[in-house]
């Protein structure tokens, strides 16, 4: 994966329209998760674990020489940051998907979406990548049309206080996987950083089920396991995957900020799927973030950086 590819040559821009339609199908598919993890039944570490475990079978099956040779020339440093990267996705989607059964999806969403301000930080320390000015005004935007939509202090109590910490610590490890992301993605080819994510992501979930909770791994009926392995290929590789993607072409405050949209995609999944009806302010909120998003995504510059990765 190594070298220009045709994708990359010629007149093709790397900020072109596929890489937005792209950004929207990324989008898309993370909103599923937490749709897929209330529907499956099953306990939010366990789906997790599952997710990240089947996502990392998968990306080993399509494994080829290329790939490993590009792995062998990771340096130690670049080794321990994917590691890192991994143990922190595990602990992201660990807490945030066991946080889905403690309070409401939108709140949940909510919560953990203020990832972009750990991400945004960290690629500030780390390669001094400052958003513009529209994109800081875009986000905020955008989280107060999702606090206004979730109204997270409406159900403030014992029960969803443990939910927006599980949210809360979910959100800020997922801050430093994505930022981490960002980090090695302007270094390496995708295949080369999320091999190794998923690998690491997949052993510390399954560890962690077995060392820190009384769940079962095995056990669970036909349709949870179809649910599990749903995780893992819309959510996980048509979500997550795509964002690691396109980390390469986006600064980490646009992709990270479009998450924001996510809890929109998901109260409106949960119209349909979990009976989860919208009221006014709910909409008006969702409008908002959406033009929040909007800015942000209108506020990227072209990045002439690396352009021989994909």
């Amino acid at each position: 994966m190594t070298g220009r590819s045709p994708e990359m040559s010629g007149k093709v821009n790397d900020k072109s329209i596929s890489k937005y339609l792209l950004l929207g199908v990324g989008i898309f598919g993370i909103s599923w998760g937490s749709i897929l993890t209330r529907l499956s039944g099953a306990p939010g570490s366990v789906c997790a674990a599952w997710r990240i475990t089947f996502s990392a079978i998968i990306v080993l099956a399509f494994l080829n020489k290329e790939t490993i040779r590009s792995l062998k020339s990771l340096d130690v440093k670049d080794c321990l940051l994917i590691i890192v990267a991994g143990v922190n996705l595990a602990a992201h989607l660990m807490l945030w998907m066991e946080s889905l059964f403690y309070t409401s999806v939108a709140i949940s969403t909510t919560i953990v979406d203020t990832h972009p301000i750990t991400a945004s930080l960290l690629t500030f320390l780390v390669l001094g990548e400052k958003p513009r000015r529209i994109q800081i005004l875009g986000f905020i935007m955008a989280f107060t049309g999702v606090i206004i939509f979730a109204r997270p202090w409406s159900e403030i109590g014992e029960a969803s206080l443990i939910g927006i910490l599980l949210a809360l610590m979910g959100s800020i490890s997922e801050g430093f996987y994505l930022g981490i992301g960002r980090i090695m993605r302007l270094k390496y080819p995708l295949s080369t950083y999320i091999v190794p994510v998923y690998v690491t992501g997949a052993v510390t979930s399954l560890v962690a089920v077995k060392a820190f909770t009384r769940y079962e791994l095995l056990g669970y009926p036909l349709k949870t396991w179809v649910f599990f392995l749903l995780l893992a290929l819309i959510p996980m590789m048509l979500g997550h995957t795509t964002m690691n993607y396109l980390m390469r072409f986006f600064r980490a405050i646009t992709v990270t900020s479009s998450f924001l949209a996510e809890p929109v995609i998901a109260s409106v999944l949960a119209v349909y799927l979990l009976g989860e009806i919208p009221d006014l302010v709910t909409i008006m909120g969702m409008a908002i973030t959406l033009v929040g998003v909007l800015m942000v995504l209108l506020g990227e510059e072209p990045s002439r950086k690396n352009k021989t990765l994909l």
